[in-house]
């Protein structure tokens, strides 16, 4: 037997062993539960017992510390949600999120009739707008095409002109071509004309 003994003096002046008053539980059989006698034999109870708890021999059921074990260390359960499950969570999540971010909006107190009427009137009033702009463009592109057309009529002119100069251009290369050879007919005339003046004087 195991524990803490305390040997005190008895009342004719004999020590004799005694146990601790917090360690009582000690003198309990661990098999069959009974109260222990230190100086007297103990034949167990529980020798020939079947224990229907862990299936063994040699003790009470009561007694057996097979399930307070397992329960001394018990593991967590992991908690695995199904996918419906998830699925389910997750649109809850996203209706609760979409119905915060509408109670932000300030036609969130309007019924679905005004909601209508209001974004017909927004998006008749963004159509005028666009219907504005491209009318302002149309009448710019309108006064680039009048620009565009004058200068092209300044430019046909210029370019005519260039083809009425270009002509008489030819034509006074060609005189002066002319006249070239005119003046060369002459100059051979008079150097024949001057040789025979010089034949005559020599005679």
């Amino acid at each position: 037997m195991e524990g803490s003994w305390n040997y005190q003096p008895c009342r004719n002046g004999h020590p004799f062993p005694m146990r601790k008053a917090d360690t009582c539980l000690d003198f309990l059989c661990k098999y069959c539960g009974k109260t222990l006698n230190v100086f007297t034999y103990h034949r167990c109870y529980a020798v020939n017992v079947y224990c229907y708890k862990c299936r063994h021999h040699g003790h009470f059921a009561r007694m057996c510390s097979f399930h307070v074990k397992s329960c001394e260390n018990p593991k967590p359960k992991k908690k695995s949600k199904s996918k419906s499950k998830i699925q389910r969570d997750s649109d809850r999540m996203r209706t609760f999120i979409e119905k915060k971010q509408m109670s932000q909006f300030p036609f969130q107190g309007l019924e679905d009739k005004e909601i209508s009427s209001f974004t017909c009137s927004v998006q008749d009033e963004s159509v005028k707008q666009h219907i504005n702009k491209l009318k302002e463009s149309n009448r710019n592109f309108i006064k680039e095409i009048s620009i565009l057309k004058c200068e092209n009529s300044k430019l046909d002119t210029v370019v005519k002109d260039n083809v009425i100069l270009r002509n008489n251009l030819d034509k006074v290369n060609l005189e002066r071509l002319e006249h070239g050879r005119i003046i060369q007919k002459i100059e051979h005339e008079l150097a024949e004309h001057a040789s025979r003046t010089e034949n005559f004087e020599r005679k």
